[in-house]
């Protein structure tokens, strides 16, 4: 490191700031809803730290140095044995010379690599040469335009790399005819006209081995005769070692064009149990903080004085035992200050830091918020007891859920009461409320506790209480949620968040506009929510005092004890956060993620970021800027700096209020309109090679074919649902799927080229009509679509059907009657006019015919009206029309009115005739909606299962299926049994139809040819063991022609029925 002294100011934004931006920063933070009026210096001091957490990512150390680097206000600064492979913007910053800063790097190689950054309104740089093992700059003073040379140099260790490395010093050695300074590591320093200088704070730079036996100076500032005559008061001094084993070094020249910054008071009281009484209490705690605590800045000093002294003592003598344990105390000392006066700044942000008042969260009505505070009943209490899956594992006090369930009838007094002392006084005994913590590790050796999971497993009656309060809360969440939120809300589906994705995306790409699709996850969600700023939320949206004490109670009573090899560790308190256990939990952060929500749409709505618009024409249509489900979000705006930087203000903003950070390490920014050709889509998915990982797995594991039927079944045919349910899949990929599926149930893990036995059409059959029931992939996308259509009959409001109706125009009320005038989108948003097979009937007595075309819907019978009447079709007036259109109202009674383009003939009367006694017990009830009821069900809903299973209703012919999959069997002999009733074992005479020259005869008997038939029904020892079980029944029985015949009489006459004598 290296500085220049003076005397000059700098304002305290331009520490790292600019005032353009200062500006837009705070002009941006007053749309916002986030004002900061008469706070803006004490604001920007504490905004800054927020702005090096966001740009801060694990950088190999790099960022420990950076107090080091801040505390000293250094011009010039070299890193070494970064061990970072490429630097990064956001690397370099985290090292905290500011945002006026240019930088030159050379990329680590094993434990080497370096790192140079300088500040630009000092130094201007000229020239940089990078090589293998240096770095050097040719820089000109601002202040005075003097020139000269920087080689940042690090030696190789190992002797076989040393000719490498004085070859590149003889390179670059002809930039030293500018007055120059090195850093070094190796001999040689006078062959080079370079000269070392004095160290001040001890003769030795790395001290290590053990107990720090081993010292030697190894790192040097090596300066030229003309830079020293250039520059006076040069000194080379080493500061303490605080995270490596060598020393920073400090070389101090001249003049300094940066002046101290500006002096504020820090104090602290985050460690100290008294901010309850922080206002009552001010005078005395303002006190106390001088007297215990003291100026944190002073403090921070005097240790960091003392760490000084002690590295002086161990540059003169090796340290003792004891020596060694008080200088870590000292280090500890100081650590502890530089804590707390990083926590002053947080929490001195807390205060300054505006509330949410400025944002405008929906609000509950006095009904529904009324609602949720009503005596609890017994119902509600045993539907919330009874809707647990009791077997899971118990909190602290032992009990499952089953246990409650079991007794509930002796332990119902009891809890009738806890709830009644609940709803009076707000509070239980904190005990119910202890947890014990599981930790999860999210990946294979997991060492830091960062990449652990914890899960919450908490006592049995609290989960009960919070259960009925969740069943209460999510009954109001769309009610206070924004449509862009699609988790844990009745009616909204992860699936919508995909199309409606697709559908914002098909649509920036048709416009051919360059954009961007910002995927960001939170960091550590539950953990990390504020309970102050959940309770404010819940009292914008207009919640009850009562629920809200009662929710804030919930949340600040929990105690953890974290599991450790299965054993409680004792117990402890937090101070925020929600538990990954506790029912209540994905409710109350979907209400903190609202905030995050609303900050999107005001940066929106005050054009700082942009959005992608789907349908319309000009500024119409609708306008998509971001969606969430629960901790993901997804934003979508122009491909543009100056919004990437409001983004990052906004999630600054949220993290600043609510305390959630979003995770830049999960955080994908994907271009639009740039992409790389694909092949086909299931590329872009990876349906392929999802399928071929998972049976790789498998691949070595010996498996019967029952074993393949039950993981086709159960995994495989499982993978694609989300694909299936959005897109429709391309044949040559469903082609390439199926195969896989073939080559898998037929010749294992490795997809052997084995004989397909049973063709795929049979083997995707229900079992009842000779299947195996595994889902044909195509079928299987035809019915997960159709739920799409039956949605958009029933949903009214949803944000996914306002973008089907604006994108594809289909603004008159009909559900898939209507052609779309834009082109197909990427999803199942595009009409299914290809669904044919997908029909609706009405309920008879109430409904006002304004979603139903009269002629062409089903509504009316079995039959459109259009089929029924073929000939009084073409001679209506409106064939398009609607139902509501044909009901005509007067008064003299109301009654179907029907138009035709032309006068009846006396043939043509009849059909009338017999379409008005059809129509004569229907009538029409305005302002009634109608209602649509799926005719595959008896209760009217749809269900996939049920519309897959309409397309298959061709009748096949009989199949012994309750003989072959008894429950009891062996699926691996069911599976035997399923393949010869079909004929399909591998016997000699079907190895011969496949080309093996092989002699056909029946190795059990040798005389007749070995067919399936024969082998398993007439050959002699076959008889004999039919024989022996016949005669087990008593009974006597002609053998059937075939094995399919002969399990399907197995069911006739006598199995299953009590003989009578004749």
């Amino acid at each position: 490191m290296a500085k220049q002294r003076d005397s000059s100011d700098y304002p305290p934004c331009e520490e790292g700031w600019s005032e353009e931006e200062l500006s837009k920063l705070l002009h941006f933070s007053k749309v916002l809803g986030m004002p900061v009026e008469r706070h803006e210096v004490k604001f920007w001091s504490c905004f800054e730290i927020e702005a090096e957490d966001w740009n801060y990512k694990g950088t190999s150390g790099i960022s420990k140095k950076s107090g080091v680097v801040r505390n000293q206000k250094v011009d010039l600064v070299c890193l070494l044995e970064t061990k970072v492979k490429d630097v990064s913007m956001q690397l370099v910053k985290s090292v905290g010379v500011g945002r006026f800063l240019n930088w030159a790097s050379v990329d680590a190689r094993g434990t080497a690599g370096g790192l140079l950054l300088w500040d630009n309104r000092v130094l201007e740089n000229l020239e940089v040469e990078s090589g293998g093992y240096s770095i050097s700059v040719r820089f000109r003073n601002c202040s005075d335009g003097f020139s000269w040379i920087f080689s940042g140099v690090y030696g190789p260790a190992i002797g076989s790399e040393k000719e490498d490395f004085w070859e590149e010093l003889g390179a670059i050695r002809g930039l030293w005819e500018d007055p120059c300074r090195y850093e070094e590591i190796f001999r040689g320093d006078r062959e080079l006209g370079l000269r070392d200088i004095p160290l001040a704070g001890g003769p030795f730079t790395w001290i290590g081995g053990l107990n720090s036996q081993a010292a030697s100076r190894l790192d040097r500032f090596l300066i030229s005769d003309q830079w020293e005559d250039h520059f006076s008061t040069i000194s080379q001094s080493a500061l303490p070692r605080l995270v490596s084993d060598h020393s920073p070094i400090i070389l101090e020249a001249g003049v300094s064009l940066q002046a101290k910054a500006p002096s504020v008071m820090k104090i602290c009281y985050s460690s100290h149990y008294i901010a309850e009484k922080l206002k009552a209490l001010k005078k005395d705690l303002k006190k106390w903080n001088k007297e215990m605590v003291g100026n944190v800045s002073f403090n921070k000093t005097e240790a960091f004085s003392r760490l000084q002294w002690w590295k002086a003592k161990e540059n003169e003598n090796a340290l003792t035992p004891e020596d060694l344990e008080a200088k870590n105390l000292d280090l500890e000392e100081y650590k502890k200050w530089a804590l707390l006066e990083e926590t002053s700044w947080r929490q001195k942000s807390r205060e300054i830091w505006p509330s949410i008042n400025g944002l405008n969260f929906k609000e509950l009505g006095e009904g529904l918020a009324s609602s949720l505070e009503v005596m609890f009943s017994e119902e509600e209490i045993f539907a919330a007891l009874s809707s647990f899956c009791g077997d899971k594992a118990p909190g602290p006090d032992g009990f499952t859920m089953a246990f409650w369930l079991f007794c509930w009838d002796v332990v119902k007094p009891e809890i009738l009461g806890l709830f009644r002392e609940f709803y009076l006084h707000g509070t239980f005994q904190r005990s119910l409320n202890s947890t014990f913590l599981l930790l999860i590790p999210k990946k294979e050796g997991t060492e830091d506790l960062k990449d652990f999971r914890p899960i919450s497993l908490v006592g049995s009656v609290y989960k009960l209480l919070a259960k009925v309060l969740a069943n209460r809360l999510k009954t109001v969440m769309g009610e206070v949620t924004s449509d862009s939120q699609h988790a844990f809300v009745h009616g909204r589906q992860i699936l919508d968040v995909v199309l409606i994705a697709n559908e914002a995306l098909d649509s920036r790409l048709k416009d051919n506009i360059p954009g961007l699709l910002l995927k960001m996850d939170i960091e550590k969600a539950f953990d990390h929510v504020n309970w102050n700023f959940l309770m404010e939320v819940m009292s914008k949206m207009g919640f009850g005092h009562r629920w809200i004490n009662w929710i804030k109670w919930c949340c600040s009573t929990a105690s953890f004890s974290i599991l450790i090899n299965g054993s409680p560790s004792g117990f402890f308190r937090s101070s925020r956060g929600l538990r990954q256990g506790d029912p209540l939990s994905p409710y109350l952060f979907l209400l903190a993620m609202e905030a995050l929500s609303q900050l999107l749409s005001r940066a929106r709505n005050g054009n700082f970021i942009s959005s992608f618009k789907v349908g319309g024409r000009g500024n119409e249509g609708l306008f998509v800027s971001h969606l969430l489900f629960a901790d993901d979000t997804l934003i979508f705006c122009d491909a543009d700096a100056d919004q990437l930087q409001y983004l990052s203000w906004t999630f600054m903003w949220f993290k600043a209020i609510s305390g959630l950070k979003v995770n830049m390490n999960k955080t994908e920014v994907i271009p639009v309109g740039e992409g790389i050709p694909i092949e086909t889509l299931a590329a872009v998915l990876g349906l392929e090679e999802r399928f071929k990982k998972r049976l790789f797995l498998w691949k070595r594991q010996y498996l019967s074919k029952g074993g393949r039927l039950t993981l086709l079944k159960s995994t495989l045919s499982s993978l694609p649902t989300y694909f299936l349910s959005l897109f429709v899949i391309p044949k040559r990929v469903c082609v390439k799927l199926e195969k896989i599926q073939k080559d898998f149930l037929w010749g294992g893990g490795a997809l052997e080229n084995k004989p397909h036995l049973v063709s795929w059409k049979v083997v995707c059959a229900d079992k009842k009509k000779g299947g195996l029931g595994i889902r044909s992939l195509a079928t299987s996308n035809k019915a997960l679509l159709g739920k799409w259509l039956w949605r958009f009959a029933n949903e009214n409001e949803p944000l996914w059907k306002q973008i089907i109706l604006s994108k594809y125009d289909l603004q008159e009320g009909g559900w898939c009657s209507k052609d779309a005038r834009n082109r197909y989108g990427v999803g199942s948003g595009r009409p299914s006019k290809r669904l044919g097979e997908f029909s609706f009937s009405f309920p008879l007595h109430h409904w006002d015919g304004t979603r139903v075309k009269f002629w062409k819907d089903l509504w009316c019978g079995n039959q459109s009206l259009e089929e029924a009447f073929p000939i009084l079709f073409n001679l209506s007036v409106n064939k398009e029309g609607w139902v509501a259109e044909a009901w005509e109202e007067d008064e003299g009674g109301d009654s179907w009115g029907l138009r035709f383009n032309r006068h009846l003939n006396d043939w043509e009367v009849g059909e009338v005739e017999s379409l008005l006694s059809k129509l004569h017990p229907l009538t029409i009830r305005r302002g009634v909606e109608d209602l649509f009821r799926w005719k595959e069900n008896k209760n009217g809903t749809f269900s996939v299962k049920s519309f897959y299973s309409s397309f298959s209703r061709d009748t096949k012919p009989p199949f012994p299926a309750r003989t072959v999959w008894t429950p009891w069997v062996p699926i691996r002999a069911s599976f035997f049994g399923w393949e010869a009733a079909w004929n399909r074992l591998l016997t000699t005479d079907r190895l011969k139809r496949f080309g093996w020259s092989i002699p056909n005869r029946c190795f059990l008997c040798k005389y007749k040819e070995e067919t399936t038939d024969h082998l398993l029904l007439f050959c002699k020892k076959a008889k004999m063991l039919w024989l022996l079980i016949f005669s087990l029944f008593g009974v006597q029985w002609v053998m059937h022609s075939s094995v399919k015949k002969h399990l399907l009489g197995w069911h006739g006459s006598f199995v299953g029925k009590t003989m009578k004598k004749a």
